[in-house]
């Protein structure tokens, strides 16, 4: 297996980018996506159990998303949700609502990472029982 392309990516990376940011175990560059395949710098092609850590549950590249991704991208790349309404985040909190068993009224908080679900867990358990103190 070809790896030469990739090994003179990592050396590139390990020279401006901090070892942190990685959990490289092997030299894997990927140069291209399409479902559940991969393929790296050096022209491999790979399945991808990894699923970019889970966050591609879709596949890479899912036709449906990019054409949906495209459109909007087309209207509005994005605009804070701070400091105005937006309708497609409106439709999609109605449809998650929508889904909640149990005839709960429900409402969505949405955040941008793992984090901010986090902080807004502990926040609503505060706010919810009264209590100042989280065991985690």
């Amino acid at each position: 297996m070809k790896q030469d392309v990739c090994k003179a990516w990592v050396a590139r990376d390990e020279a401006v980018i901090a070892r942190c940011q990685h959990l490289s175990y092997f030299p894997l560059v990927v140069e291209r996506a399409q479902g559940a395949e991969i393929t790296d710098a050096d022209g491999n092609t790979f399945i991808d159990f990894l699923a970019s850590a889970s966050s591609l549950n879709l596949g890479s590249c899912n036709p449906v998303l990019t054409e949906a991704i495209e459109t909007q991208m087309r209207k509005c790349t994005q605009y804070t949700a701070a400091y105005c309404y937006n309708a497609p985040m409106v439709e999609y909190a109605e449809r998650l609502v929508s889904t909640y068993p149990g005839g709960v009224r429900a409402k969505v908080c949405f955040g941008n990472c793992g984090s901010d679900a986090n902080d807004a867990a502990v926040k609503f358990s505060r706010a919810f029982t009264g209590r100042k103190k989280i065991i985690s």
